[in-house]
């Protein structure tokens, strides 16, 4: 019994004790580059040549298709890969496809925005299609 106790005891110790860490205060405050230092630093590359930055540009297109016994419908491309392809218009339920080539344009220039902006998946809702005056002439909400 009182092995058992000096055991709890030792192990209570033993965890309430901080790790040790192995960065010191000293290490720290030497790593920082005086401002003066800084500055000298900016005004040197400022003189000096620019240097490009490379950035990825995206090239996003749309393609409007029609389907037999379908109708119409788009592909948004980012350069020549296919990011989405949309048969039938999102948002609604079952299979309505877009009922004329200037409805699936213009939904398919709105999901380039939104893609464009940063939004991925390009999601769409009911109110926004009915903005756009794409929802099919018979459909219900």
């Amino acid at each position: 019994m009182k092995s058992t106790l000096l055991l709890i005891a030792i192990g209570l110790f033993a965890c309430s004790q901080a790790p040790e860490t192995t960065t010191s205060k000293q290490s720290i405050t030497s790593t920082k580059t005086p401002q003066k230092e800084l500055n000298s630093e900016v005004q040197a590359d400022q003189s000096s040549e620019a240097i490009p930055t490379v950035t990825k540009k995206t090239s996003l297109s749309q393609r409007v298709f029609y389907t037999e016994n379908v109708g119409w419908g788009y592909q948004i491309y980012d350069g020549t890969t296919l990011l989405l392809k949309q048969v039938y218009i999102p948002a609604i339920q079952g299979n309505h496809a877009f009922d004329s080539k200037g409805a699936a344009e213009k939904t398919a220039n709105f999901v380039l925005e939104k893609i464009a902006s940063g939004i991925f998946p390009p999601t769409l809702s009911v109110n926004e299609l009915d903005s756009l005056d794409v929802l099919p002439v018979n459909y219900q909400r």
